[in-house]
C-alpha cells in the first residue's frame, strides 16, 4: 500500500498540474529573462488600450500573464502534448499571439517542443514548483496517516481531494495492496459533477455560489449513470446532505464506484473532502453505507487535526 502526494515522484506526469495549486516558485529561484519579459509586457498598456471614454475593452484588459496562464493550463491529463494549433484553439487565443507566447515561454524552460512531432508539452520545471506548493499545504501532509489507515480498513483506494473552478482536484492518494486499483493520481482533476467527492462538496458551496457554478460548468455525461440536468443534480446533492456522504456509483466510470465524507476546518467550514473508490466487481450496492461510514469517521479525524472542535465530540 502506498500514498502519493508529492509531484517530486511523479516526474513523468508533471502535465497534471493546474492552477488550484496555485503554483508560484520558491523566494530562492531566480525568474528567467523571458519570463520576466511577460511580466514587463502585461504592465505596459498597448496603443489603444483605453478607449475615448477611458474604459479598457474586455480583450484589452487581458494581459500578457493572462495570455500565458491560458496557454499553460490549456495542457491536461487527457492531452499533455498538443500543436500550437490545438493550443490555440483550446486557449481561444490567435495562432500568432500562442506562437510568440510559446516561443517566451520555452526560453523560460516551461513549455518543451518535440523536435520530431513538433507537439508541445509542459516542462520538468513545474514539478519542482509542484513539490514547493504541496509543501505548504498542511491537510496534505495530516491526510496520510489516516488516508493509510481508511485504504488498509477498506482494502480500497483513499483520497483526499478539493473543489476549484477547473473540478475536483485530488491532492493525495493512498493505494490498497490488491491487483486491480483506480488509475487516479495526485494532482489530476475530474468533473465535480460525477465524482462523490466534487458532489460532496458542491452540496455544501453557498446557494449563490452552487448557481453560479451551474451556469460556468455543462453537466456533460461521462457514462449513461452521469447527472446531466441541473434537477437531477440539485435532487442529489439534497440527499448527500441528509445522507452525510456523496455517491459515485458508475457515473464517471461504468467500472468504479466511490463514496465521500466532507472535511471541515477550524471555522467548519467544508474545505476537502475524504473518498474511498474501488471497481464495482468488489464494490456492490450493499457495501455503499459500510463504505460511507468509514469515509464520514476519516473525514472527521482529519477534522480534528484540522482544529475543528465539533468533529472531537
Amino acid at each position: 500500500m502506498g500514498c502519493r502526494s508529492s509531484y517530486s515522484c511523479r516526474i513523468r506526469h508533471d502535465h497534471q498540474i493546474r492552477a488550484p495549486l496555485n503554483f508560484a516558485p520558491s523566494p530562492r529561484a531566480e525568474a528567467p529573462t523571458s519570463v520576466w519579459r511577460l511580466i514587463a509586457a502585461s504592465q505596459a498598456a498597448p496603443p489603444n488600450h483605453h478607449h475615448a471614454h477611458g474604459r479598457p475593452q474586455p480583450d484589452e484588459r487581458k494581459g500578457v500573464i493572462d495570455r500565458a496562464a491560458s496557454v499553460l493550463f490549456s495542457f491536461s491529463v487527457r492531452r499533455p502534448r498538443m500543436t500550437l494549433g490545438e493550443i490555440a484553439q483550446t486557449a481561444a487565443l490567435p495562432p500568432s499571439t500562442v506562437r510568440r507566447l510559446l516561443v517566451q515561454l520555452s526560453e523560460g524552460g516551461l513549455i518543451q517542443q518535440d523536435p520530431q512531432s513538433g507537439h508541445y508539452s509542459l516542462s520538468l520545471r513545474f514539478v519542482q514548483l509542484g513539490a514547493v506548493a504541496l509543501e505548504t499545504v498542511d491537510i496534505v501532509r495530516l491526510s496520510q496517516p489516516i488516508l493509510q489507515e481508511l485504504s488498509f480498513e477498506t482494502k480500497e483506494a483513499a483520497f483526499l481531494g478539493q473543489l476549484e473552478p477547473q473540478g475536483v482536484v485530488y491532492l493525495s492518494v493512498c493505494q490498497p495492496s490488491v491487483p486491480i486499483r483506480v488509475s487516479t493520481r495526485a494532482g489530476e482533476v475530474r468533473p465535480a459533477h460525477v465524482t462523490s467527492i466534487g458532489k460532496k462538496l458542491l452540496a455544501f458551496l453557498p446557494e449563490h455560489e452552487f448557481h453560479e457554478w451551474l451556469e460556468s460548468h455543462p453537466l456533460e455525461a461521462t457514462t449513461g449513470h452521469a447527472l446531466t440536468t441541473p434537477g437531477e443534480l440539485i435532487a442529489d446533492l439534497e440527499q448527500i446532505r441528509e445522507r452525510g456522504y456523496g455517491i459515485n456509483y458508475q457515473e464517471s466510470s461504468m467500472e468504479f464506484a466511490s463514496v465521500a465524507a466532507p472535511v471541515r476546518d477550524h471555522n467548519r467550514d467544508v474545505i476537502a473532502a475524504v473518498a474511498v473508490s474501488g471497481p464495482v466487481y468488489r464494490i456492490d450496492q450493499t457495501d455503499i453505507p459500510g463504505l460511507g461510514s468509514a469515509a464520514v469517521e476519516a473525514a472527521k479525524q482529519l477534522s480534528a487535526r484540522l482544529g475543528n472542535v465539533a468533529a472531537t465530540a
